[in-house]
C-alpha cells in the first residue's frame, strides 16, 4: 500500500496560502507527512476535517522511537461534521518515524479533508 503524501505546509511562508485548498481524506491508503517535524521549538498541526455522518478516528500511527506506554498509535475522535486542529508537540516522540515522517491512518469511513501545518514559536518581545 502506497500511502498518499501530505505536503507539510511552512505557517511562517506564502505556502500558508494553500490551506484554502486542502487534501482530501485518503482513506483507504492511508497518508503520509515527509519531514513533518523540521520546525523545532515549534510544532506540527493537523487540520482535519470529518464529513461522515458518524464520528470517525484519525489514527496516528506509532513511530519508530515509541516506547513503554507510549509505544502503541495515538488516535483522535473527531466527531461527525467537526473540524479538529491537533497539535502534535507532545507526542511527537510517540509518532515520529526515524526520517522525521508521519504515518496516519482513518477509521473506515471516514471522509473529509486534512492538512498540515509546520509553526515556528516566535516572541516578540517589544
Amino acid at each position: 500500500m502506497t500511502r498518499t503524501a501530505l505536503t507539510l505546509l511552512n505557517y511562517n511562508s506564502s505556502e500558508y496560502a494553500d490551506i484554502s485548498t486542502p487534501a482530501t481524506v485518503d482513506q483507504a491508503d492511508g497518508m503520509a507527512c515527509a519531514n513533518a517535524f523540521f520546525v523545532k521549538n515549534g510544532t506540527t498541526r493537523i487540520v482535519v476535517s470529518n464529513t461522515a455522518s458518524s464520528s470517525k478516528n484519525i489514527i496516528f500511527r506509532a513511530g519508530d522511537f515509541a516506547t513503554g506506554l507510549a509505544s502503541s498509535d495515538y488516535y483522535v475522535l473527531v466527531p461527525a461534521g467537526h473540524t479538529y486542529d491537533i497539535l502534535l508537540n507532545m507526542v511527537e516522540s510517540r509518532i515520529k518515524r526515524q526520517d522525521g515522517s508521519l504515518n496516519i491512518d482513518f477509521d473506515p469511513g471516514f471522509t473529509g479533508t486534512i492538512y498540515a501545518v509546520g509553526e515556528a514559536s516566535h516572541m516578540d518581545i517589544g
